[in-house]
């Protein structure tokens, strides 16, 4: 094999580890966003009873807020499928964090629908009656379960997928 041959074998060579490594990043940017939109849904849904509490005192603002937590319940179940087909023990991790969730918002959901909309601003804060959810195991057990889908094995795999490195 000649030096011009060489030459031309690595320049190849270069230019296929350099796209492999940029289809590589973005299929990882992707998932990464998917995952975090995934985990952005649950804490939205955490906030649900300070929205509720704090709903202005008209009926459009409650079918309104109706609306948005039917929606948001949809765009979770969505969340749960797509995290479903990408990693059955991600999936089970984030079904815990939705459930862990629901039950620790349930009761103040019912609470902060039953409760009087604010009157005033001073009313708005809510001080001592703020409910207390605390999901943070779950979030650290989920966050934990993603990180572990971005790490070396999983470079691996989508190289094999893609057919760019044989073991």
């Amino acid at each position: 094999m000649n030096a011009e041959v060489m030459a031309i074998a690595l320049a190849a060579l270069a230019g296929v580890l350099t796209y492999s490594g940029q289809r590589l990043a973005e299929y990882e940017a992707a998932r990464s966003r998917e995952f975090a939109e995934a985990l952005a849904a649950v804490q939205k849904w955490i906030e649900a009873p300070y929205r509720v509490r704090r709903r202005a005192p008209v009926d459009e603002a409650r079918y309104a807020l109706a609306s948005k937590i039917a929606d948001l319940q949809e765009e979770i179940r969505l969340h749960e499928s797509w995290i479903r087909i990408e990693s059955t023990h991600v999936a089970a991790v984030y079904s815990a964090l939705v459930k862990a969730a629901r039950n620790a918002t349930r009761e103040h959901l019912r609470t902060a629908w039953e409760a009087p909309p604010p009157a005033t601003d001073r009313d708005m804060n809510l001080y001592n009656d703020a409910p207390k959810i605390d999901v943070s195991r779950e979030i650290d057990a989920y966050v934990g379960a993603v990180r572990s889908r971005f790490g070396l094995w999983r470079r691996l795999r989508f190289l094999i997928t893609c057919g760019l490195w044989r073991p």
